[in-house]
Order: C-alpha cells, then structure tokens, then sequence
C-alpha cells in the first residue's frame, strides 16, 4: 500500500494543474511579491502540516489502541502518505482569482440561465438539467479538482481514470458527503454530477456508505484550516495591509475568552511571550515572531487534533464527525486567527479591488464563449473541428478562433462523453440535447478554470480586442 501511496505523489506532483498552482492566488492575485503565497505553495504547506496531523493521529492511536484492533500497524507510512495526497490536490480546481473566480462564474451562469437553458424540454428531461444545473450555478473548486484528478488528466496519463489515483486518495478529498444541502444551507457538494460514476466506485471499492466521509478527510482540512489561518495574516503584513500592532493588539485581547480548565488554556503565558517578542526592537522584525508563532500553533493544534482523532475514532470510522477543529467552540484558538483575517484582511480594499477584476476578467471570457455554448450542435461540432462553415453554409470563424485555443485533451474528454451519451440515449433527442449542452458548457468552464490568473487576464486581453 505504502508503494501505491507514493505513486499517487508521483502522479500528482508531475501534473500541469499542479505546476498550474505557481500562477494562481491564494488571497492576492496578479502577485509580483514572491514572498506572498501562491496557490502552489500554500498547498506544499498544507501537505507539511497534513503530515504533521497524521503523525500525531498515530502517536495518539497507539496510546489508545494497545492491541492493534484498529489495523494500523505496519501501514503508519501509507497512512501519513495518504494525508499529504489529498492535502496537496486539495485546492487543484481553484478557477482564476480563488474564491472571487469561484463567485464570479456561479454569479454569471445565474444570470445567463435563460439562454444558456435547452429550450422546449419539461419532465424528466428537464429535471435532467436542473440536476446538472445546480453544479454550475454553484461552481466550487473542490469538485473541479477531483473532476481534473479523474477526468481531464485522461490522455496525459493514458488512462480513463484520468491520473489514476488510488480510491483512498481520491475518498479523503471528499468533503461534502450529502449530495445536496439541507433546506435553508448553502449548496455544497464534494463533486459534479458528471462524475456520480466515480464517486461510486471509490464508494464500492472501500465499502463506504454514500453519506459518509472518510476519516482521511477530517486530517485534510483540519491541516487546511491550520496552514491558512497564520499565512494569510503573514502574506498581509508583508504587503502592509496590516501592521504587526493591529495584529497582536487584536489576538492579545482574544485570548482573554480562554477560561482557566479549557483545552488551550495552559499554552497561554508561552503564546503571550511569543506575542510580546513582536514588540521587541532587538530581534529582526516580522520574521522570527512570525515563525515562532507559526510554529506553535501548527505543534499546539497538531497535538488537539490527534489527540481528538484518536478520541473520536469510531465517530470519524463511522462518517458521522464534523470537522475536528471548530472555530466557534469554547477552545477555538484557530478561530481567533479566522475572525483576525476576515475582519482585518477580507474585507481590505487591495482584496476588494482584486474581487472586482476577477469578476470583470472571468465574465468577459464567458461572455466571449456563450454563443460557442448556446448554439446548435452541429455548428458547434463545425467550429471544433476547425472548419469556416456550418452544414447551412453560415460561417463559424469567431466560434472556430475561440475554440482553437481549448486544450486537445478537454476537447477529447467532451467527445469521449458525448460519443457515450450518444449511445446511451440513442432515439431520446431530448435527454441527449440536455446532456450535449452540459458537456459542452463543462468543456469551456474546464479550460477557463484551469488557467492561471494572468493567462486568465491575457485571454481576457485578447477576447475584448485590448491585446493583439
């Protein structure tokens, strides 16, 4: 198992989404400070505290399980190895400018329901679109990425499975086990209905009930979670949108809503000390405070978390444990840093300016592709392969240029499903027009989310006629 786990490694590092990861944000697009996290990087240190997690889950379980009856003995490698997997494809679908990308395409395809819908279908058909319709509607990275994992890395790797990963690795990137939110909830969803099929397999193959998580994923954004919280206050003050004073003055005040007994509360005086040494004009400023900092919440909280694990195993077994670290709860020191970072970076006007751009750029080039979506089939397919005219002699030359930029291997993906919905609806016309234009929109979203934030803005460039 340990040699499958480090395959999955191999597979995933020597991919292009993951080399995509240098050139997208992780808070501050368009970026030219290397010193502020990347999308890339923010996931090497994600995996680094994953492994950090696993290791203290297994110290945690060996003090608890003395006579092995959880089966772990020998495979602590794999174990720790399948952690760092899923932490490093964690953010592999991030769109073009993060969460802001994230918003900007759920807002546009709501406001273009009305032509991008397939007209004159009602019933089962229509409940076919509405069921794929929602995943537009709220597009999230977490889905894209396990769609790029098993679909769109077919032809790099010549396998139908995309990259090909083990179901372990592929079950502990699985976030959202309900397949829709409960009333009155965000809708959230761990994958698209494009990829039902697989998410069953990996079911089948580890015997898991549907509404489940693997355990696996509670030590994936727990580490998600930890590295987050301190880098994006590091990356701010790095930039200056925050001063160390505001920083401190803020998490010094917090800390008083630690109770004498609670989880936390004997690491106090040694977090305070820390905190005071950023007032310190003897040491170099920022960085060593920062680190020291860094440093103890990620061995503070790596601690908690194994130890809760360990504590909460048959719950975490059984798929029925939130998240293993809660911000809102009575020990939450990692939600001190979260309210810090939304209320003092979030909210600041670089990241505004930049939730605009994204809006404006990934509008922009959905608006260029619409009418590639929304028109007939086989002008479509006319456009695709490369050709000046339609079968009514209409030319197609904008469509053509536009779809000569997609990628050959997500226009083989699209052709591969739509060659498979072909044969599967055969005489059903409706059901395969509802699920060609699904397709079609999942190939133009594909290539847009896969590029990275200035390819992104050169497209937008060259699509609105500002670049040539």
């Amino acid at each position: 198992m340990e040699e499958e786990t480090e395959s999955d490694r191999g597979r995933i590092l020597f991919s292009a989404p993951w080399r995509r990861l240098q050139n997208k944000a992780q808070v501050f697009s368009l970026e030219s400070n290397a010193a502020v996290r990347t999308r890339l990087t923010h996931s090497l240190e994600v995996a680094t505290v994953g492994r950090q997690l696993a290791q203290a889950a297994i110290i945690a379980i060996r003090q608890k399980d003395r006579g092995d009856t959880y089966g772990l003995a020998g495979q602590e490698r794999a174990f720790i190895n399948f952690v760092e997997n899923a932490c490093l494809i964690h953010d592999l679908g991030n769109p073009p400018f993060g969460h802001f990308g994230e918003d900007a395409i759920s807002e546009w395809f709501q406001n273009n329901k009305t032509e991008l819908r397939v007209s004159g279908i009602g019933g089962r058909i229509e409940q076919l679109w509405e069921t794929h319709w929602s995943d537009l509607i709220n597009f999230d990275g977490n889905p894209q990425g396990f769609r790029i994992v098993t679909r769109l890395q077919a032809s790099e790797t010549d396998d139908l499975h995309g990259l090909n990963l083990t179901a372990t690795t592929l079950a502990a990137t699985l976030k959202y086990p309900a397949s829709e939110a409960a009333p009155n909830k965000k809708y959230k969803r761990s994958h698209f209905h494009t990829e039902d099929d697989v998410v069953k397999w990996v079911h089948d193959t580890l015997g898991m009930v549907p509404s489940a998580r693997h355990p696996l994923v509670t030590l994936m954004e727990a580490a998600d979670d930890i590295a987050y919280c301190m880098s994006d206050i590091e990356d701010s003050i790095e930039k200056g949108i925050i001063t160390e004073r505001d920083f401190i003055e803020y998490i010094s005040a917090s800390l008083k809503q630690f109770k004498k007994g609670s989880v936390f509360s004997p690491m106090i005086p040694e977090l305070k000390l820390i905190l005071a040494r950023f007032k310190s004009r003897a040491l170099p400023k920022r960085i060593a405070p920062l680190m020291d900092l860094r440093s103890f919440v990620a061995r503070i909280l790596s601690k908690y978390v194994g130890d809760k694990f360990a504590q909460k195993h048959d719950e975490i077994v059984g798929g029925s444990l939130q998240p293993l670290l809660d911000e809102d709860g009575p020990d939450a020191l990692l939600g001190i840093f979260k309210a810090f970072a939304r209320s003092h970076i979030y909210k600041s006007k670089v990241v505004l300016q930049r939730e605009i751009s994204a809006h404006s750029i990934l509008s922009g080039l959905l608006n260029a592709y619409k009418h590639a979506m929304v028109c007939d089939y086989d002008r479509f397919l006319a456009a695709l392969n490369g050709c000046s005219t339609d079968e009514n002699d209409k030319r197609v030359t904008v469509e053509r240029s536009l779809l000569s930029r997609l990628p050959k291997k997500h226009i083989e993906t699209y052709m591969a499903f739509v060659n498979k919905a072909y044969n599967k609806y055969g005489g059903d016309e409706g059901s395969f027009k509802v699920i060609e234009r699904i397709y079609r929109m999942r190939l133009i979203l594909d290539c847009l989310t896969g590029m990275t934030d200035s390819y992104a803005l050169h497209s937008f460039h060259l699509v609105s006629g500002a670049e040539i």
